[in-house]
C-alpha cells in the first residue's frame, strides 16, 4: 500500500512539473485575493485628469472677452467738446432766408444723414443752458448723448422770425408756405429756431400760436 501511494504522488508531481508556466499562475480572483489590502484611513490618490477635458481660454482671449462686454455695458459717451460747432450770431432776416433756402438736398448719404439729424431732434427730451449768446443742447440718441450749439435768441427774436417765415412773400404764398413751420420741417431747416421754440415755449407749437397771436395784435 506504501508503495502504491508513493508511485501516485511521484506521478502527479512529473504531471505538476510538466504543465507549462501559464497554467500555474493563479486566475484574477486569486490574484485579487493575494494583492495587499489597503490600509484604513490611506489616502487615495487623485485621478488623472481626462484628455477630453476642455481646455481654458488663453488671458489675451478672456481680457478681450471681458473688455467687449464692459463697452458693451458702458454707459454712453459724451460728444468731445472740441466738435462742438462755433455759433455766429446772425439778424432775423438773415435766419429767415436761411430757413426759406435750406430745402432738403444733396446726395444719399447727406439726406439720410440730415433724415436722421431730424428724427433725433424730433424723439429727443433735451437739456438746455445758455452761455455767451450760445444755446447748447444736450440730448440722447439711442446710447449717444449728442450736443449741439445754436444761437440763443429772445422770445421777441423767435416770434419775429417765425412771423417772418410765415409772412414772406405775399399772402398767396405765405398760404402755401405754412407747412414750413410743422415741427419737422422747423427741425430740418432751422435747428435755432427749432431748440429756441423748445427752450422758450416748451414745444414748435405753442410757439407758432404765440408767433400768430403777436401778428395779429400787430395788425
Amino acid at each position: 500500500m506504501d508503495e502504491q501511494m508513493a508511485a501516485a504522488r511521484a506521478a502527479q508531481a512529473a504531471r505538476w512539473a510538466a504543465q507549462p508556466a501559464a497554467a500555474k499562475a493563479p486566475s484574477g480572483a486569486g490574484r485579487r485575493k493575494a494583492a495587499a489590502p489597503q490600509r484604513r484611513g490611506a489616502c487615495r490618490q487623485p485621478d488623472a485628469p481626462s484628455a477630453e477635458a476642455e481646455p481654458e481660454d488663453p488671458p489675451g482671449v478672456r481680457a478681450a472677452s471681458l473688455a467687449s462686454l464692459e463697452a458693451a455695458l458702458a454707459p454712453p459717451k459724451a460728444l468731445p467738446a472740441a466738435k462742438r460747432r462755433r455759433v455766429v450770431a446772425r439778424g432775423v432776416e438773415a435766419l429767415a432766408v436761411e430757413y426759406h433756402t435750406n430745402a432738403e438736398g444733396g446726395g444719399a448719404a447727406e439726406r439720410l444723414q440730415r433724415q436722421g439729424d431730424v428724427e433725433a431732434r424730433l424723439a429727443a427730451r433735451p437739456a438746455f443752458e445758455e452761455a455767451g449768446g450760445r444755446l447748447v443742447v444736450r440730448y440722447k440718441a439711442l446710447r449717444t448723448l449728442l450736443e449741439e450749439s445754436v444761437q440763443a435768441l429772445s422770445r421777441e427774436e423767435l416770434l419775429q422770425l417765425l412771423t417772418a417765415v410765415g409772412h414772406r412773400g405775399s399772402k398767396r404764398r405765405a398760404t402755401a408756405t405754412a407747412h414750413l413751420l410743422a415741427p419737422r420741417e422747423m427741425a430740418g431747416r432751422s435747428p435755432v429756431a427749432f431748440w429756441n421754440a423748445l427752450h422758450l415755449f416748451g414745444g414748435v407749437e405753442a410757439a407758432v400760436a404765440a408767433a400768430v397771436a403777436a401778428a395779429r395784435a400787430a395788425d
